[in-house]
């Protein structure tokens, strides 16, 4: 039993060491031949997490930019005044009202443009 164990493990041990030969072959093989310097940016650049939250930051400012000189949202606003609650509707009362108020801000002059 430990005869067998003992092959397992050489084995083992085997393959590791020939799997880190045939990498070590291809890494020789792959030093050899010269990496160009705009190839070797750009494979740097690619894998770089650092460069893709830069370029969200970007566009975020670039969303806020535009939103800065925007007008602010127009308000709605729909009602009734003097409606009477026990039944008639507006006919019955004279002072029922019904409301639509439409509200827009601007911002003090020269305050969009800065």
């Amino acid at each position: 039993m430990r005869r067998a164990a003992g092959r397992a493990v050489r084995a083992r041990r085997g393959a590791l060491l020939l799997g880190c030969a045939a990498a070590a072959a291809g890494v020789a093989s792959a030093a050899a031949t010269p990496l160009p310097l705009v190839e070797a940016e750009r494979l740097a650049l690619c894998d770089e997490p650092g460069v893709a939250a830069l370029l969200e930051r970007a566009a975020a400012h670039d969303e806020r930019a535009v939103a800065a000189v925007a007008l602010p949202d127009p308000h709605v606003r729909f009602g009734a005044a003097n409606l009477p609650l026990e039944g008639g509707g507006f006919r019955t009362e004279g002072m029922s009202q019904a409301q639509l108020a439409v509200r827009q801000t601007f911002p003090p002059a020269g305050a969009r443009l800065a």
